[in-house]
C-alpha cells in the first residue's frame, strides 16, 4: 500500500508498518555498511546516492544545454515527449519504482519504443515509510533520441507500483557552450516522519566556474510520488524547492504538483546566476509554508541536473593570408585602416632586410622570416578589421612580431598566428566575403 492515503493525509497507515519497515532499513544498513568496506578496501567505485542524491556513477557529455520531461506510470505505461534542439550528446532514463518484499533487485528492465532498456540501481533500496521500498534505476538510451521532436512509449513491469520516468538530454547546438552536472539518487523525505532525519532531503550544491557577467542557468528536478492527478484527491499536496546563489535564496512552494501524471514531476526552471556566484544549492522539501493545513507530501527526489551557460573566449574568427592577398578582398582592408602598399618594417617596427609591403609579405614563400610574415600581416588586417572577432589585438600582433624578431624564434610566434588566422583550426573561421 502506497503512504498517500489520497483522502485527508498521506501519513503512513500505521506506526507499526512503519517501524517494521524502519527495521528492515536498519538491517540493510548494516549489510550495506559491510559492503562499503569491503568496496572500499578493494578499490571499488561507488557513486550515485541512497537517502541522498550524488554525483552520477558515469561520466556525463559536455554540451550546449539540457532538456528533459517526463511522464507517470502509475496506470503501467505512457508516453515521454521530448524535443531536443541540437544533436543529443547523451539521454538518461530515470524510474522510480516501490514495492514491499522482495526488495528491488540491482537491475530493472522497461520497454521504450517496443524494445527491451535495463537500468542500473543508483538508489535504494530506501524505506519509504509504510511498509515499502523505494529504489531508483538510470539507464542510457542515448542511441534511441535524436534531434528534433521525440516520442518514448514506457511500458513498466506490472505488480508493483511505478510512479514515473523522466529522460534527460544532454545536446549540442553548435553555437553555444555550458558546464553541465548531475545529481541523482534516491532522497526520501516526509515532514510528518517520526524519524528527524528523514523529514528532510539533502541540499545538494553544484559548482562552476564564475564569470564576471549575470548570467541564467536551468535547473532540472525530478520528483516522485508527490501528488495525485486522479479526481476525489487533495488540491494540493504542500512541497517546497529551495535554490540558492549568491547571496538570494529563492523558495519556489507547491510547485511539485505531478505536472507529467500520477506521482511523477519533471520541474524545470530558469535561476538567476548573478556576476562573481560559483556555486548553486537545490534542496526539495516536504513543507507547508504557505499554511495551507495540508500535510506535507512524502516524496522521493530522483535527480537535478543543472545546465550553467559559458561565455566563449574572444576571438574565434580569422582570415587567412590567401584571403587577405587575393585583389577580389581589397575591399576588405579598407576599415582596418592599413593599405597594401604600407611598409612592412613600419607597420611591425621591425628591421627585415626583405623590403616588403604588406601585401608583397602576403605573397613571401616559403618558411622561417615568409612564413611569419604571411601570417603576421593577416593577424594584423583580422585584428584590425571592425568585422572580424578575432582573438589578438592590433597591438598584440605588433608586440608578438617584434618578440620573434628580437629573438629569432619566427616559427614559435608564426604558429600562434596561424593557429588564429586559419579556418581549420580557429572557431568560426572568416565571416568576410
Amino acid at each position: 500500500m502506497r503512504l498517500e492515503s489520497r483522502g485527508s493525509t498521506n501519513a503512513p497507515e500505521n506506526l507499526g508498518e512503519f517501524m517494521g519497515g524502519r527495521n528492515r532499513a536498519r538491517r540493510l544498513a548494516a549489510v550495506l555498511g559491510a559492503f562499503l568496506m569491503i568496496a572500499s578496501a578493494q578499490g571499488l567505485a561507488l557513486a550515485n546516492g541512497t537517502e541522498t542524491l550524488g554525483t552520477p556513477s558515469i561520466p556525463i557529455e559536455e554540451g550546449s544545454g539540457t532538456v528533459a520531461a517526463g511522464v507517470g506510470l502509475s496506470t503501467g505505461s505512457g508516453t515521454i515527449g521530448v524535443t531536443v534542439p541540437g544533436t543529443p550528446q547523451q539521454a538518461l532514463l530515470y524510474w522510480e519504482v516501490q514495492s514491499k518484499n522482495p526488495l528491488p533487485a540491482p537491475t530493472d528492465t522497461i520497454t521504450v519504443n517496443g524494445g527491451s532498456v535495463a537500468g542500473d540501481l543508483i538508489g535504494g533500496p530506501t524505506d519509504f515509510f509504510s511498509g515499502l521500498d523505494t529504489a531508483v534505476y538510470r539507464a542510457d538510451i542515448t542511441s534511441m533520441v535524436g534531434a528534433g521532436a521525440n516520442s518514448l512509449a514506457i511500458v513498466a513491469p506490472a505488480n508493483r507500483i511505478n510512479n514515473g520516468a523522466g529522460v534527460f538530454v544532454i545536446y549540442d547546438d553548435g553555437t553555444s557552450t555550458a558546464e553541465i552536472d548531475i545529481r541523482d539518487g534516491d532522497d526520501v523525505a516526509w515532514a510528518g516522519a517520526p524519524d528527524v532525519l528523514r523529514r528532510e532531503t539533502v541540499p545538494q550544491t553544484f559548482t562552476f566556474a564564475a564569470e564576471t557577467a549575470d548570467r541564467t542557468a536551468e535547473l532540472t528536478l525530478f520528483v516522485a510520488s508527490v501528488s495525485d492527478d486522479t479526481p476525489n484527491t487533495l488540491p494540493i499536496r504542500p512541497t517546497a524547492i529551495d535554490i540558492s546563489s549568491g547571496v538570494v535564496t529563492v523558495t519556489y512552494d507547491n510547485a511539485l504538483q505531478s505536472a507529467d501524471g500520477t506521482y511523477w514531476d519533471t520541474y524545470v526552471t530558469p535561476v538567476a546566476i548573478p556576476a562573481g556566484a560559483s556555486s548553486l544549492t537545490v534542496q526539495v522539501k516536504s513543507a507547508d509554508n504557505l499554511g495551507t493545513g495540508y500535510n506535507p507530501a512524502s516524496l522521493v527526489w530522483i535527480g537535478a541536473g543543472l545546465s550553467v551557460p559559458t561565455t566563449p573566449p574572444p576571438g574565434g574568427e580569422g582570415c587567412t593570408p590567401g584571403y587577405w592577398k587575393q585583389t577580389q578582398h581589397f575591399d576588405s582592408w579598407v576599415p582596418s585602416g592599413y593599405a597594401t602598399g604600407d611598409s612592412y618594417n613600419t607597420i611591425f617596427g621591425v628591421s627585415s632586410t626583405k623590403g616588403w609591403t604588406l601585401l608583397t609579405a602576403l605573397q613571401a614563400k616559403g618558411g622561417g622570416e615568409n612564413a611569419l610574415a604571411r601570417h603576421a600581416v593577416a593577424a594584423l588586417l583580422n585584428a584590425a578589421s571592425p568585422d572580424v572577432d578575432y582573438y589578438y589585438s592590433a597591438a598584440d600582433v605588433i608586440s608578438l612580431v617584434q618578440s620573434a624578431y628580437g629573438n629569432g624564434d619566427y616559427e614559435g610566434v608564426k604558429n600562434l598566428l596561424e593557429a588564429q588566422n586559419e579556418e581549420e583550426q580557429n572557431l568560426y573561421g572568416c565571416p568576410l566575403n
